[in-house]
């Protein structure tokens, strides 16, 4: 298994996750936003509430945290090549699981949405915790499917 670290965000490994992100990830966020994610994403990313990055053998494979919006809070994640594969996906899971329930337990609860072209992402959502509405959504300049997902 190789070796997953987590650290805070900076700029550098945020503009190195959005140059490499997987395709699935970068279709998911130009859905969502309608741009291109260079620039814009690690300006998001750096203003959520909760930002940690993950780091595998020393590179940034991916983000996560959650942005407050209010009422809720959004969880998200996106990632590298980095990320693939069952280890990976098995630590991942290991690791989101009790900090998505921390998330939830302080207070409000967590929901966003999902492209719901992403069957890879709905089902590593599903087995965090997360419940999927099976109808989707209009979403984003593009006008995009998502679905709705919330923790139980």
């Amino acid at each position: 298994m190789s070796n997953i670290s987590f650290q805070a965000p900076t700029k550098a490994a945020l503009d190195y996750i959005s140059e490499n992100l997987r395709l699935a990830d970068f279709e998911e966020y130009v859905m969502a936003t309608g741009r291109h994610p260079y620039g814009l994403f690690a300006k998001r990313a750096l203003a959520a509430t909760v930002c940690l990055v993950a780091y595998r053998d020393g590179v940034p494979a991916a983000v996560l945290g959650y942005t407050d919006c209010g009422d809720h809070r959004a969880p998200w994640m996106m990632g590298t090549d980095q990320i693939e594969g069952h280890a990976v996906a098995r630590f991942l899971l290991e690791f989101g699981r009790p900090l998505v329930r921390s998330w939830a337990q302080e207070g409000k609860p967590l929901r966003h949405r999902v492209y719901a072209e992403n069957e890879v992402h709905i089902k590593f959502i599903k087995m965090l915790g997360f419940e999927v509405d099976e109808t989707s959504h209009h979403y984003g300049p593009l006008a995009a499917q998502f679905k709705e997902f919330r923790y139980v």
